[in-house]
């Protein structure tokens, strides 16, 4: 009889159908009809710790729970009350994880911006530390976004076979969580060392932070920043989907340390900016060069944090959302067009490689 009378066809108190897109029913007994006693036991042979036990009687074309209250409930065994006679069973209820799939489209738009982050470091790694196209700080920015994107898309398309390990999930999901910060980081430091850039000018001596320095920097301190949030928020990582909880505000354990470091970044620039624009113009050309990295760092300042700044409004669906998605997925496509295709710098070394291939390549008419 229970796979006639089915429990979808569930309704609760108020008359309204109990299934939604979130909500299981799952018939926990055998469908009785009780005629003589009203209190009828009902053995459950597997309870969900987070169910809720609903006992109901079939009134010809649902189930209700009007006169049946749930008395006692454990592991094994729910007892359930009822002030008159009908056709009987237990119900239980629980929620559904809600699927979160990245779309197709999210998943090229990611891929295009990690191939574009690749084929940065690629071309930071063939011009060296050339001052007119990279530096340290901004060669770590482009790894920690090329790691953490990376990592963000592959945990989420295995995360059914992830998901299952919590330690897995909780590990990952640190990382990918220091990741972000790593970049947050160095993009505050790259804007550091513009700044000194401009004071070297004023006083015309000085010397920057080393490489070593800048990395102990760079992934030090958000390595610290980790450590002390799993500290006080042992739970605070590994959700569904393997990514920071939510809950009691603990998404501010990636925002709050993101939104301080826009801000202090933000006052740097605005302090370099006014610095510049006093500096007197002893060297014209170093000024120069001083002027268009301030314009470099100033739009990959706004490439990475607009993201998070619309990321305080995400709501899962809407205009923004979808701003939000383009721009978080594209940062290496930004950062490509920023430092490389408006870098006439780059352009030159491209077409020097490029001559250079040509040139080494063999001739066909000379090998006739």
């Amino acid at each position: 009889m229970e796979e006639v009378l089915e429990a979808d066809l569930f309704l609760t108190g108020n008359g309204r159908r109990a299934t939604g897109s979130h909500t299981v029913l799952k018939m926990m007994s055998k469908v009785i009809s009780a005629s003589l006693m009203p209190h009828t036991q009902l053995v459950d042979p597997e309870v969900d710790p987070q169910g809720q036990m609903s006992c109901v009687y079939w009134d010809g074309s649902a189930w209700l729970v009007d006169g049946c209250d749930v008395t006692h409930t454990n592991s094994t065994h729910t007892v359930c009350t009822c002030v008159h006679f009908s056709t009987f069973s237990l119900i239980m209820q629980t929620e559904r994880p809600p699927e979160r799939k990245l779309s197709l489209p999210y998943k090229i738009a990611i891929s295009v911006g990690l191939v574009f982050l690749t084929l940065t470091l690629l071309t930071f790694a063939l011009c060296g530390l050339n001052p007119d196209v990279t530096n340290v700080a901004r060669l770590n920015l482009c790894i920690s976004l090329l790691l953490a994107h990376l990592l963000l898309l592959l945990v989420q398309e295995f995360i059914a076979l992830i998901h299952p390990h919590e330690m897995l999930c909780r590990i990952l999901s640190a990382i990918q969580n220091f990741l972000f910060w790593s970049g947050f980081q160095w993009m505050m430091l790259d804007t550091l060392l513009l700044f000194l850039s401009v004071k070297t000018l004023q006083r015309h001596k000085g010397e920057g932070p080393s490489a070593g320095h800048l990395c102990l920097i760079g992934y030090g301190i958000p390595l610290m920043i980790l450590g002390v949030i799993i500290c006080l928020w042992p739970d605070g990582y590994g959700t569904e989907w393997c990514s920071v909880r939510t809950q009691s505000g603990l998404s501010w354990i990636l925002l709050g340390p993101a939104y301080f470091i826009f801000v202090v970044n933000l006052i740097l620039l605005l302090i370099a900016a006014i610095s510049l624009c006093l500096t007197p113009p002893t060297k014209p050309s170093e000024i120069r060069k001083v002027r268009i990295q301030a314009v470099r760092v100033f739009t990959q300042f706004l490439v990475i944090s607009c993201p998070w700044v619309l990321g305080y409004f995400w709501t899962g669906s809407g205009v923004l959302d979808t701003i939000f998605l383009i721009l978080s997925s594209q940062q290496g496509t930004l950062l490509f067009l920023i430092h490389c295709i408006l870098n006439p710098e780059v352009l030159s070394q491209w077409k020097t490689w490029s001559q250079s291939l040509v040139a080494s390549s063999p001739n066909p008419v000379n090998n006739m």
